[in-house]
């Protein structure tokens, strides 16, 4: 959790008593910068239920990995989604959406 913690709360210095150096600061932006997270999509929609979401409009946040963010049942009914103007280059954490019928790159 500390790397994430470091991602999310940029300006944070100390967490759990132990100070935070500039490498594990870039170590935690290399590793979850551009990665979609149930968190942001949370923020995005507005809620955490997602299992009767239809379409999603997730352009322009500069994802770069949907990873295995659309694994969860909840998307199973997942039918469409907005991806325009984000960095991604491949599309294989999108396999587990069988509904999904359109697709915007």
């Amino acid at each position: 959790y500390r790397m994430y913690t470091i991602y999310q709360l940029k300006k944070l210095k100390v967490l759990d008593g132990a100070g935070i150096e500039a490498g594990e600061q870039s170590l935690a932006k290399n590793k979850y910068a551009g990665r979609l997270t149930i968190e942001t999509l949370e923020s995005k929609v507005g809620h955490r239920t997602f299992d009767r979401l239809r379409e999603l409009d997730i352009n322009g946040l500069r994802i770069r990995d949907v990873a295995n963010c659309f694994q969860l049942p909840d998307f199973s009914g997942l039918q469409e989604i907005n991806l325009d103007n984000n960095l991604m280059s491949e599309v294989q954490g999108l396999a587990h959406l069988p509904h999904l019928s359109v697709l915007r790159l």
